[in-house]
This record gives structure tokens, C-alpha cells and sequence, in this order.
């Protein structure tokens, strides 16, 4: 694929993700309540069946620790797929001191500044507010998007170097 076709594809990822996130930033505390409990319950009843038999105090205590887990889950999973392209994006520049070193940390930095700017926009809206922790695991599914974007990288490479040499 032409470099210049693959970078305008990774752009578009990129920018449909950071739209996804701004999205669900952009809800009041009441709407994202509502959506994380609806899926919560549904986790819940798959996982502890016999939750709808259980004292209503134990009911909510589950309800609550998989809420919050559900809540870090997909802070994780945005912030990975969104680290993700942007790592693959960075790759796709020649850079001195080798493929690596220099397109991480400055995809380390764009994402750390994404999630305290997608923190700060989330505070402003009602019932909504920033925390650190929000942040820590943003950071947490950074890490692991680019760890999967330089194996995936790396895989192309040697895809390529195979093509090109036609190694059997």
C-alpha cells in the first residue's frame, strides 16, 4: 500500500476514535451513569446468575465494583485502540536514532496531553468531573496500544522484507 494512502487511513482511525472519546467525554454524569449501569447489569446477571436472589445491599455492592471495573475497562480499550493508530501513524516517519525510540516518546506525550485534555473537557459537563485516576488508566491503555502497534509493525516489516527478497 502507498505510505501516503496507509497515513491518510491511519489518520482517519485516528480521528474517529478521538471523536469516540470526546464523545462519551461530552455526556452528563446522569447519561453516562445510565449507559455504564445498563451494561453493567447485563454483565452481572451473565456472570453471577444468582444475583436477582441476593439481599439488596450484596446486589448493589456487585453492582457498584462492576460498574467501576466495567468504567476502567473501557477507558483502557479507548485509549489502546486510539494509541494504537497513532503509533502506527508515527512509525510511518523516517526519524533519526532508529524506528523506535523517538515516535514513542512523542506518542507517549500527544496521548498523555489527549487524556488530561479529554479530562479537563469531561470535568466541565454536569455530574461529570477529571480525575487522575481516569488519567492513570488512559495511560495504562497507551502503553498496551503501542506495544501492539510495534508488534503489528514489526510483523510488517518482516512480511515485507520476505515479499521483497522472496524468502521461502
Amino acid at each position: 500500500m502507498k505510505s501516503w494512502i496507509y497515513r491518510i487511513f491511519l489518520i482517519l482511525c485516528i480521528c474517529s476514535v478521538a471523536g469516540f472519546i470526546f464523545y462519551n467525554s461530552t455526556r452528563t454524569g446522569v447519561q453516562s451513569s445510565t449507559i455504564s449501569n445498563n451494561i453493567a447489569d447485563k454483565v452481572v446477571q451473565v456472570v453471577v446468575p444468582e444475583i436477582d436472589g441476593m439481599e439488596s445491599t450484596v446486589k448493589e455492592k456487585k453492582m457498584y465494583n462492576a460498574n467501576a471495573f466495567l468504567r476502567d475497562v473501557a477507558h483502557v480499550v479507548e485509549y489502546a485502540t486510539f494509541a494504537f493508530f497513532v503509533g502506527l501513524l508515527a512509525f510511518t516517519f523516517k526519524l533519526r536514532y532508529g524506528r523506535y525510540p523517538i515516535p514513542i516518546m512523542l506518542v507517549l506525550l500527544f496521548c498523555f496531553v489527549f487524556a488530561i485534555g479529554d479530562e479537563l473537557l469531561q470535568g466541565s459537563f454536569d455530574g461529570r468531573m477529571a480525575q487522575f485516576s481516569d488519567v492513570a488508566m488512559d495511560m495504562l491503555g497507551v502503553v498496551m496500544g503501542l506495544a501492539v502497534a510495534c508488534c503489528t509493525d514489526l510483523i510488517g516489516i518482516h512480511i515485507i522484507r520476505r515479499k521483497t527478497f522472496k524468502i521461502k
